[in-house]
């Protein structure tokens, strides 16, 4: 249950956005690299060949109409858990607000106060490390990462691409990956020096 927990906490250092929000100065959606469509799309064909498989094996071995509906409600339950519990997690985009950067999902999102980064800068994707609880490519690569170079990262990445990396007064990282990476980190890197005066 920890591990569930953990992929769909707010990391440390991030703030649960509260009713009152800050003015949005800069929107950046996010983009799907390719490795990244590929995966998801890979994972949903496979998911639901093998809920027909297990389906059809059920319907016709299992004598029992109550444990063949059982087995047959279990398995599309856990699969729709699987696929939209994730999707409901990844990242949606990424906002420069007035106090911080907001991290957007569909469930918790949340924000990265700017007087808590002390870097902003471009970095380029490692396949050199570990996922401790993380998306490995379904809608992106997303949670907490262990990169060589790097060290532990929350990773909120669709894109391999447009990486930025944030390191923060705590020793919390974060790699997020706007869609429009440059001007994003002109912007982020304006108002971090902004919240500094």
């Amino acid at each position: 249950m920890s591990g569930f927990v953990s992929f769909c906490r707010i990391p440390p250092g991030g703030l649960p956005l509260g009713s009152s929000r800050s003015l949005t100065l800069h929107r950046s959606s996010v983009k799907y690299d390719p490795l990244v469509r590929s995966i998801t799309m890979a994972f949903g064909v496979g998911l639901i060949a093998l809920n027909i498989f297990i389906i059809y094996a059920a319907l016709t071995q299992i004598p029992h109409p109550f444990l063949a509906s059982l087995l047959v409600t279990m398995t599309v339950m856990l699969t729709l858990g699987v696929l939209l519990g994730t999707y409901l997690f990844s990242p949606r985009g990424f906002e420069l607000s007035l106090r911080g950067i907001i991290v957007k999902r569909h469930l918790r999102s949340f924000e990265i106060p700017y007087e808590e980064i002390i870097e902003a800068k471009r970095v380029k994707w490692t396949w050199k490390g570990i996922r401790l609880c993380a998306s490995g490519g379904l809608y992106g690569f997303f949670g907490l990462f262990y990169l060589k170079g790097i060290g532990k990262v929350w990773a909120y990445v669709t894109s391999r691409d447009d990486i930025i990396l944030l390191r923060t007064k705590r020793g919390i990282q974060y790699m997020l990956s706007p869609e429009d990476p440059e001007v994003f980190l002109e912007k982020l890197n304006t108002l971090i020096r902004m919240s500094k005066k």
